[in-house]
């Protein structure tokens, strides 16, 4: 009878181990924002990056007029995997879809070039600065 009770109390602390073990992990989506703020003679812009837990991202971003914050000049989406060690994310980039304006006309920067134009600058390695994130190459 002892040993059956010995049993369950191990029993009932390997199932409280593990279930503290598999809320331990990391929360997904991770959303990071990197932004600054419209203000005369400087764009605004809002980049985010969300890594998703089966190793895919979205990247996006969005550049309003220096002279007319409701009208936007660029908007990207850009979709791929990543691997990310610590604080460091590096992506492989995937799918990019990305429009720039002209004056009134759209032009269809769905390309790599598109993606340089960005916040990212073409980088594919960010590190991870508390909610924002910094393209480091």
């Amino acid at each position: 009878m002892k040993l059956v009770k010995k049993l369950l109390v191990l029993a009932a602390a390997m199932a409280m181990t593990l279930s503290l073990v598999a809320c331990g992990g990391e929360k997904f989506p991770q959303t990071y924002e990197h932004k600054v703020e419209w203000q005369q003679g400087v764009r605004g812009e809002v980049a985010t990056l969300t890594l998703n837990e089966d190793g895919t991202y979205e990247y996006t971003y969005k550049a309003t007029d220096s002279k007319d914050a409701n009208k936007t000049v660029m908007d990207c989406k850009v979709t791929g995997t990543y691997e990310k060690d610590g604080n460091t994310v590096k992506i492989v980039v995937g799918e990019v879809k990305c429009t720039a304006m002209n004056g009134d006309q759209e032009i269809d920067m769905s390309s790599e070039t598109g993606y340089k134009l960005t916040y990212a600058q073409g980088a594919t390695t960010f590190e991870i600065d508390g909610n924002d994130f910094i393209p480091v190459e």
